[in-house]
């Protein structure tokens, strides 16, 4: 998975991701039966061992200098700063830039393994996901809401699967998907999908609520 493109614009912070790197069409872009057997096995376990269901996560972080941030996971480093103007120097990506970045890891790991699971086939994942916040209650403003007031994503999948299996999929990815589960209690959530290119549907999530608006062109994040 790599990172196709990044901006930071007005409060908004975007960024967008896609899995396959060497292109949409490649012939193992989702290893099925392994994919299958690995999740089908570990769900049965997790049904029949309490103490393997649940987990703890864990991050050991430390502050290097001023905002800048190195954090240690599974024996991989990987650092955080802010830009210039912010205080920091932009050695790396921003801290919220993660937690956007985190969302769609997660959301793209539980789509493949979910796909594989139901026998869903798709040749191509594209994600993108801008989160809209008032900076000011960062810095202090009495009665302003630190956190993002809207996270939108863009979902783009290449597949020859009908629609109606597609929107299964994505519907069991949304329950699946431990930060989509959480943003969801949250803040508002605004989706927008394609299949092949053409805009099927838009769902809005909106703290427990789902409701279906008209679909735009998709999200800028150019």
């Amino acid at each position: 998975m790599i990172v196709s493109s990044l901006r930071i614009a007005s409060g908004a912070h975007v960024i967008s991701f896609k899995k396959n790197g060497r292109g949409l069409d490649h012939a193992m872009f989702i290893e099925m039966e392994k994919l299958k057997q690995v999740y089908d096995s570990r769900r049965e376990h997790a049904e029949k061992d309490p103490t393997f269901a649940k987990v703890a996560l864990r991050v050991q972080l430390k502050l290097i200098h001023n905002v800048n941030s190195e954090a240690e996971v599974h024996g991989q480093r990987f650092g955080s700063d802010e830009l210039p103007e912010a205080g920091g120097s932009g050695a790396g990506p921003l801290p919220l830039e993660y937690f956007l970045a985190g969302f769609g890891f997660c959301f793209q790991s539980i789509m493949a393994r979910t796909a594989a699971s139901l026998g869903v086939e798709l040749s191509g994942v594209a994600f993108s996901v801008r989160g809209l916040l008032d900076r000011r209650g960062a810095y202090g403003t009495p009665a302003i809401y630190s956190g993002f007031n809207e996270i939108m994503y863009e979902l783009r999948l290449e597949s020859h699967e009908p629609v109606e299996r597609i929107w299964k999929l994505i519907h069991e990815v949304e329950k699946r998907c431990p930060a989509h589960a959480t943003l969801e209690r949250a803040t508002r959530l605004v989706q927008h999908v394609f299949l092949n290119g053409e805009p099927i549907e838009e769902v809005m999530h909106e703290k427990g609520a789902v409701d279906l608006v008209p679909t735009r062109e998709g999200l800028d994040v150019s």
